[in-house]
């Protein structure tokens, strides 16, 4: 049987862990499925200073919002995200971290009216904002934009430059 140790280096991550609640970055977590609108949001939250975590279908997003030390601010999720999603299970299991803080913007096809014909499946309730196409990465950007604003009290920061090398 193995004895619960204290490791020499655990004050630092105690450290670390109360640092990051002081001061924590701006956190989004991407899960959409199809590459084009998995794009369009990667492009629309490229802003200075924001930490960006992009999911492909076998990753878990539940699992990055339970991270501690708090949930990420916004989380994007499409309706087909995740290998054999059933009747929304993501959208159902990241409703306990809207409580603490965390933002939940949908991508549907339809917002309007059940999702698939089950009475207990609105999207909108699913998610604080629901988007369905076209989506346009300056609308996006408005919205990440205006979350940020809404949550930290100033103005978003600016898109990252793109660095260009010139050759001699």
């Amino acid at each position: 049987m193995k004895k619960n140790r204290i490791k020499p280096n655990s004050n630092k991550k105690l450290e670390k862990i109360s640092t990051l609640e002081q001061n924590p970055p701006f956190r989004i977590v991407i899960a959409v499925r199809k590459p084009r609108f998995r794009i369009r949001v990667e492009h629309a939250s490229a802003l200075e200073g924001w930490e960006v975590t992009s999911l492909v279908t076998q990753q878990d997003p539940v699992g990055l919002c339970a991270k501690l030390p708090i949930p990420p601010d916004i989380l994007v999720l499409s309706y087909d995200f995740g290998h054999q999603q059933k009747r929304l299970g993501i959208f159902r299991a990241v409703q306990r971290f809207r409580s603490e803080g965390l933002q939940v913007i949908g991508l549907f096809e339809s917002c309007e009216g059940p999702y698939e014909g089950d009475e207990n499946l609105l999207p909108g309730t699913l998610c604080d904002i629901c988007l369905s196409p076209p989506y346009l990465t300056e609308e996006l950007r408005a919205i990440l934009s205006s979350i940020y604003e809404k949550v930290r009290g100033e103005p978003a920061p600016q898109p990252k430059q793109k660095v260009v090398v010139e050759e001699e």
